[in-house]
């Protein structure tokens, strides 16, 4: 058997015990002292265990080191994992509301934008004369 279906097998195993017991992941964790990520990767089968894990996993769970492993050569074969499915982000759907909304401001926007611009343009042309007298000729 590969070390992959081991781990997957005695996660699945694991998970099974302590759901019977009442535990959640993170409590069960906690009295196994250890990291509650670390035991969902455990329960996942993505991690072999060494061996003072598989105690502490024991303890918890009222079973000596002996009596997991003879559970674990019991249980049955898992099944193949689901083939992982690359990541798709999802478009929101916008409501006919959002739309109006979203054409709104850009309306709002444009109209602010365009008096702004012409009033700094006209100020400019009277504040500076276009030819200035040429002060050599007078």
């Amino acid at each position: 058997m590969e070390n992959n279906k081991l781990s997957r097998k005695l996660g699945i195993l694991i998970t099974r015990l302590r759901r019977e017991q009442g535990f959640t992941q993170e409590a069960f964790a906690e009295v196994c002292d250890l990291h509650r990520a670390y035991q969902g990767v455990v329960e996942r089968g993505e991690k072999n265990i060494n061996i003072e894990t598989a105690q502490k996993i024991g303890k918890a769970l009222g079973l000596t080191l002996g009596q997991l492993f003879t559970l674990l050569d019991a249980e049955p074969e898992p099944p193949e994992p689901l083939p992982k499915q690359p990541y798709r982000r999802k478009k929101k759907k916008r409501t006919s509301a959002s739309k109006k909304a979203g054409a709104k401001k850009k309306k709002k926007k444009s109209k602010a934008a365009s008096p702004s611009t012409r009033k700094t343009a006209s100020s400019k042309k009277e504040s500076e004369p276009e030819n200035p007298p040429d002060e050599t000729s007078a």
